[in-house]
């Protein structure tokens, strides 16, 4: 019966194959360790899905400022871009309008009409089309207590500094209520009521009235 040839390995094929071995060794553990998730990213991931999840919301909202003034009103809100606040008691307050790359303001005692772009105000982590609060620079606090998830985004460029703080409620996650922060330190706190969601909008709510 004829041997069958024995194959050897040259020095050369001997090395490599080493090198790779000890390669393969040292990568294998890295495989292992990777970067655990914290809490604050599982959070932020849970928010960004819960807002991408939002289509279409209405309701009334409550108003308090900084010096105690109190207001109330209605709210439609299309995602992404479109937000109507709309003010019941005082009627004279001004109505703001999001339309999409646009933030106005439309003052009826004064009857005048400030524009701002939408990505240049806190509103925009709220209303972008695509939502990743994971990847998100602006993010500077996420605040948690019992029945409260709270996350601040700070908008630090632009005509319309400030911060926009989102409060969802917990189990759940659901947006109850925001406050914001302009540049000058100046706080305003709304509080959503009676929201239903998917419900369809008539787009001319959206049109500011400037257009």
């Amino acid at each position: 019966m004829p041997r069958m040839p024995v194959k050897t390995l040259s020095r050369r094929s001997l090395i490599t194959t080493a090198a790779s071995v000890a390669l393969l060794t040292a990568v294998a553990p890295l495989a292992h360790a990777a970067k655990p998730v914290t809490q604050d990213e599982l959070d932020l991931q849970r928010i960004s899905s819960y807002l991408n999840g939002l289509r279409t919301m209405q309701g009334k909202f409550n108003q308090l400022d900084d010096d105690g003034t109190e207001s109330a009103g209605v709210f439609f809100m299309q995602r992404p871009g479109k937000l109507r606040f709309e003010y019941v008691t005082p009627p004279d307050y001004p109505t703001l309008v999001a339309s999409g790359k646009w933030v106005t303001l439309e003052n009826h005692q004064l009857n005048t009409v400030n524009r701002y772009p939408l990505k240049a105000t806190p509103l925009k982590i709220l209303l972008k089309k695509n939502v990743d609060l994971t990847k998100d620079t602006d993010i500077v606090a996420i605040d948690r207590s019992p029945g409260i998830l709270s996350v601040t985004a700070r908008e630090r460029a632009g005509t319309a500094q400030g911060e926009l703080t989102m409060v969802f409620a917990e189990p759940g996650l659901e947006l109850r209520h925001w406050v914001v922060r302009d540049s000058n330190g100046f706080t305003t706190q709304v509080t959503l009521t009676e929201m239903q969601r998917d419900v369809e909008i008539e787009p001319a709510l959206f049109i500011p009235a400037d257009r």
